[in-house]
């Protein structure tokens, strides 16, 4: 209903949907069920891998296995903020979420997206790690659609916001941890969690 309409987004669509996002019903249905419906995928260069964990969790690898084709999309929720003359503050680029195999192929038909190649796609992914997107694949072993979210502009995100507790509506099989034995004091992590999304 959402990201599959056809067509461009609409002011009427984009303010029944705020109203509808908003409701308590929606919210009430989306965070009650378990495992938590959000997922996320970090950022390589932030986390060094040390532990063999379900390639899910990494989007190279996912892409890497996926089949395809490969569809790059326009960001419903930055274009729904470009029409409120509230433009993206982490990137001006609309075009990054993306969908893969049976998924991309139903979009395709609909002529909606842009395909690319994996080379590309993996391109794209990496242009928004840079830009400091959150990548959040569907909640599925094999998802077959990644939005590239920000926390100015995302529905998702910004619903999470509003929880006292976000992380307890979010899964991911990676979890920080602090080693003293490492740690040089230099105060990247703080500054890193003040920026986030």
């Amino acid at each position: 209903m959402y990201e599959g309409q056809d067509g461009e987004p609409t002011p009427d669509f984009v303010a029944d949907a705020a109203a509808y996002m908003r409701s308590m019903s929606y919210s009430a249905s989306l965070l009650a069920v378990s495992p938590p419906q959000m997922r996320t995928i970090p950022i390589n260069q932030s986390i060094p891998v040390e532990h063999n964990v379900a390639t899910y969790d990494q989007i190279r690898a996912l892409v890497a296995e996926t089949r395809g084709p490969f569809v790059v999309l326009k960001c419903l929720c930055r274009e729904q903020q470009v029409l409120k003359n509230k433009p993206c503050k982490q990137t001006a680029r609309l075009e990054t979420c993306m969908a893969f195999n049976d998924t991309a192929a139903m979009i395709r038909r609909r002529s909606h997206g842009r395909e690319v190649n994996r080379d590309e796609a993996l391109e794209i992914l990496q242009r928004n790690e840079a830009d400091g997107l959150v990548l959040q694949p569907a909640n599925a072993r094999r998802p077959d659609f990644v939005c590239s979210c920000c926390g100015c502009c995302c529905g998702m995100l910004s619903l999470q916001k509003m929880l006292p507790h976000p992380l307890d509506f979010w899964t991911t099989n990676f979890r920080a941890e602090i080693d003293d034995a490492a740690c040089k004091s230099c105060g990247k992590c703080v500054s890193a969690a003040r920026s986030a999304p």
